[in-house]
């Protein structure tokens, strides 16, 4: 492995990355061999990452506070605790498990520690008790991932609608830390709680439940007070949503609002046209459209027009609706780089290359395009201008890739920022009490994985 003949020097600046990216990493880079398990003891600050599953929380929260040596820092915690596993350790073959989450909470209730991160992914119901036991999470980074409602949860709060963040009777914002970075997966955007979401930079709404898809114009004025939103990303998880649930007024005149995003995720069957007419983003430099069923040429035409440092554009899992694709491209735009990942296109057609390339009027600036096949394939064209020729000098190269990954490290550049998943831990069992080390080194998913995706990010 490369990484066995790095420098300490250089593997130190890596482990911080990847404990940034997965907060479970120290447990990795505990086991995986004596040089790194030195390393990751003696580098303290690593071990303020914390992931906490339904097996032996306040255990492993002793065992880090202790390698951490005294050391006062901010703590980024991710808990993933689905209602089916809280129901388990509950249940009377577990009793240790409920014990441990008692004191777990308890700690945190007591805590003389800031959280900088907290990312909680499980059922809505199992947050709300956590919430209340220790002493609310609000922070600089919040991240809540619901998964669907259990059947077995409680009757009262399966009657309930979606779950809704920031609470309808949020705590007063003097006495909070008002997030910059918000990530909602499954849940609806309390847009009434405005004033605790004034200092956001970065805001995911994903996989928004139907139903629970804000109004436009009501998510465009909310937008347009966000003054220092550079980041933003909408998705729609299920449902067909034609244009006529979200007219345009009459009155109301096209990109009366503005919003300084400046990298924009919008992916799902929802009227995506019409929300690019509801704001401008002037400031716009790369878009990530996924999985639009419709024809995306008015949504790269209106990105093209709000913005002069529009630069990036990645088109995943959807289809070009004219057999020329030229026409879903502006034909004077500032683009460097195109990604096509996924499209009904079985191959860049010539015509299209020399379109972009040849003609320097059309796209001057373009540097690259790729396509990803859903068999595995890629093709990738690219100009080299470095000897000033009159004609650019196309480089045509081809492989094979990994499609999700090539998405996952795509959209990560892109938007600044990887797309947030957190494993899921299994239902404990009928067996034997194990140790914390042997549970830790059970709970590594896919470490070469994590590797491999830092030493094959993009440079910017």
């Amino acid at each position: 492995m490369i990484l066995s003949k790095l420098p300490t020097e250089l593997l130190i600046p890596i482990f911080h990355y990847a404990a940034y990216e997965d907060d479970n990493f120290p447990a990795i880079a505990a086991v995986l061999c004596r040089r790194w398990r030195s390393l990751a003891l003696s580098e303290r600050i690593l071990w303020a990452n914390i992931w906490l599953s339904s097996y032996y929380p306040m255990q492993k929260f002793k065992l880090w506070t202790q390698r951490l040596g005294g050391l006062q820092v901010a703590r980024r915690i991710t808990i993933s605790i689905p209602g089916r596993i809280l129901r388990a350790s509950q249940s009377r073959g577990h009793p240790v498990q409920m014990k441990e989450w008692i004191g777990m909470l308890e700690i945190l209730s007591r805590r003389d520690f800031a959280i900088e991160s907290f990312h909680f992914d499980g059922d809505p119901e199992c947050l709300e008790s956590l919430d209340y036991q220790m002493g609310g999470f609000w922070c600089e980074q919040i991240a809540l991932h619901f998964g669907q409602v259990s059947p077995e949860s409680s009757s009262w709060y399966c009657g309930l609608s979606e779950p809704t963040w920031p609470p309808e009777i949020p705590p007063p914002t003097s006495h909070l830390h008002l997030p910059r970075i918000l990530s909602l997966r499954g849940a609806r955007l309390n847009l009434s709680a405005q004033d605790c979401l004034t200092q956001l930079t970065t805001l995911e709404l994903l996989d928004v439940p139907p139903g629970a898809l804000p109004s436009l114009r009501g998510l465009a004025r909310f937008l347009g007070r966000l003054d220092s939103l550079h980041t933003l990303a909408i998705g729609h998880s299920a449902g067909v949503l034609d244009d006529t649930s979200y007219p345009m007024l009459p009155h109301m005149s096209p990109l009366s609002t503005r919003s300084p995003v400046r990298r924009l995720h919008l992916s799902g069957c929802w009227p995506m046209e019409l929300f690019m007419r509801e704001i401008s983003f002037s400031n716009l430099e790369s878009m990530v459209l996924d999985h639009y069923p419709h024809d995306l040429t008015p949504i790269i035409y209106a990105a093209h027009r709000m913005s002069y440092n529009f630069r990036r554009i990645c088109l995943s899992n959807c289809n070009f609706m004219h057999p020329d694709i030229r026409h879903a491209f502006h034909p004077a735009s500032w683009l460097h780089h195109i990604d096509l990942i996924e499209t009904n296109l079985d191959a860049i057609p010539p015509s299209f290359v020399a379109w972009l390339f040849y003609d320097r009027a059309k796209i001057p600036d373009l540097q690259e395009i790729n396509l990803y096949h859903s068999s595995g394939i890629m093709e990738t064209f690219s100009a080299d201008m470095r000897y000033q020729m009159k004609e650019p000098y196309i480089i045509s190269t081809s492989g094979e890739c990994d499609v999700e990954s090539i998405f996952a490290q795509t959209r990560a550049l892109y938007m600044d920022r990887p797309i947030l998943r957190c494993r899921h831990p299994r239902t404990p069992k009928e067996e034997p009490d194990p140790t914390i080390i042997s549970r830790l080194s059970s709970s590594l998913l896919h470490p070469a994985a994590l590797l491999r995706k830092l030493f094959h990010r993009r440079p910017k």
